[in-house]
């Protein structure tokens, strides 16, 4: 194989497997300390990842590196692996991705903001299973 059809195999393979994962390029990139231009000249078989790049990308997208060479096809490989990790949700991601660039300052102001929200959260469900008292009382004559 070529180098230009070993690049394109590796982008449709990446490709493929960081959609099936429900992963953005942006996410990829992040996890991997890679440019998102890079990640997207891979992905479209333009740049071919170094070894190590390589090897990083099949543990994050969860296939073996025979797959993304396109040595051997997901499905055979695919009753061999232990499943992918669960998926996340695109704001879980997100968020992830920003508060790994906040500065400490922020993750405090965060975190408190956060517990602000669970102790009201759990005052709000105390609430809910109380009879609401009435000022007025009823008076026997």
């Amino acid at each position: 194989m070529d180098d230009a059809n070993l690049k394109i195999t590796i982008g449709k393979s990446a490709r493929a497997a960081r959609v099936a994962l429900g992963l953005s390029q942006a996410d990829v990139a992040e996890k991997l300390g890679l440019s998102l231009e890079f990640v997207g000249r891979i992905e479209r078989g333009v740049a071919l990842p170094s070894v190590p790049t390589l090897v990083s990308l099949s543990a994050l997208l969860a296939i073996s590196n025979d797959v993304l060479l396109g040595i051997v096809s997901e499905r055979t490989t695919r009753a061999h692996q232990s499943p992918p990790p669960p998926h996340q949700s695109r704001i879980r991601r997100l968020l992830d991705r920003r508060l790994n660039r906040a500065p400490d300052s922020t993750l405090r102001v965060v975190n408190l903001l956060l517990a602000e929200f669970e102790n009201s959260a759990r005052t709000s469900r105390r609430n809910v299973h109380r009879p609401q008292k009435t000022g007025k009382k009823s008076r026997k004559h």
